[in-house]
């Protein structure tokens, strides 16, 4: 008869490499400087606006839509609005013309927001900000915030 082996041997652990060493480096990163808007921003002209948008011949446009756009009527808003952007009847006032445009648009009208973007172009971004917190909070029949 023969030897019987007996239970074979355990394999040894073969232990893991070594992580590479971290190296920490104390580095400050440089500060991200802001960038001027007047170095970097493209103002559009608007483009030419159909007459029963933008009538010449309307000599006062505050006193001609300002009660109809304090009604929420979308038309007014946004002719109100391009006058502002114009200084048309109106004083040029770029704040203005984005609030009336903006609210014109809430009111429903589809053609406002093809204008918003060139008024939103001229006010200053650092302004913007409370500008659309303004316009988001008014209602129909408040006086006109102050810009």
């Amino acid at each position: 008869m023969g030897v019987e082996p007996g239970p074979a041997p355990a394999p040894k652990p073969v232990a893991a490499p070594a992580p590479p060493p971290v190296v920490i480096v104390n580095h400050e990163p440089e500060p991200i400087q802001p960038k001027r808007a007047e170095e970097h921003a493209i103002v559009e002209e608007m483009p030419e606006v159909p007459s029963d948008l933008d009538d010449p011949s309307v000599a006062d446009a505050v006193a001609a839509y300002q009660a109809h756009a304090l009604g929420n009527d979308a038309v007014a808003q946004l002719k109100l609005g391009i006058a502002y952007y114009r200084g048309r009847s109106a004083p040029a006032d770029a704040k203005l013309a984005c609030f009336w445009i903006m609210r014109s648009m809430f009111a429903g009208s589809q053609q406002a927001a093809q204008y918003l973007k060139y008024c939103v172009q001229r006010v200053p971004p650092a302004d913007q900000g409370k500008l659309q917190s303004t316009i988001f909070m008014w209602a129909p029949g408040q006086p006109v915030p102050q810009l």
